[in-house]
C-alpha cells in the first residue's frame, strides 16, 4: 500500500511542484519589491494612523460620557420598571380573582341545577305511579 501511495504522490507532485515553486517565488519577489519600494512601510504607517485615530476617538468618547447621569437614569428606569411590573402583577392577580369568582358562581349554579334534577329524579317514581295506576315503578 505504501508503494502505491508513493506512486500516486509522485504522479501528483511531479506536474504541480514546479508550478507551486514558481508561485511561491513570485510571491516572495513581490513582497520583497513592496518592502524595498516603500509600499509595505506606507501600509504600516496607514495602519498605525488608523489605530491612533481609533484610540483617540475612544478616549474622547469615554471622556464625553457622564457615567453619573447614566447611572441615575438606569436607576430611575429600574425603579419605574419595578413599579410597572408590580402594577401588572396586581392587575393579573385581580383578573385571576375575578375568573375564580365567576367559576365559583357558575359551579354553584351548576350544582343547584344538578341538585334540582336529582330531586326530580328521586321524586319521579311516586309521580309516575300516581300518573299510571296499576304500574309498578322499580326505582327506589
Amino acid at each position: 500500500m505504501s508503494s502505491a501511495w508513493e506512486t500516486v504522490m509522485n504522479a501528483l507532485g511531479t506536474p504541480t511542484l514546479p508550478i507551486l515553486k514558481d508561485g511561491v517565488n513570485q510571491l516572495a519577489a513581490a513582497l520583497s519589491a513592496a518592502v524595498s519600494n516603500g509600499t509595505v512601510g506606507k501600509f504600516g504607517d496607514a495602519l498605525a494612523a488608523a489605530f491612533k485615530a481609533a484610540i483617540e476617538w475612544g478616549t474622547r468618547f469615554v471622556g464625553a460620557v457622564d457615567f453619573e447621569a447614566v447611572s441615575v437614569q438606569l436607576q430611575t428606569f429600574a425603579t419605574n420598571l419595578s413599579v410597572t411590573l408590580d402594577d401588572l402583577g396586581a392587575k393579573a392577580k385581580n383578573a385571576g380573582n375575578v375568573v375564580q369568582t365567576a367559576y365559583g358562581v357558575m359551579s354553584a349554579g351548576g350544582n343547584t341545577v344538578l341538585a334540582g334534577v336529582y330531586v326530580l329524579v328521586r321524586g319521579s317514581p311516586a309521580w309516575f305511579s300516581r300518573r299510571r295506576p296499576g304500574t309498578r315503578c322499580t326505582w327506589t
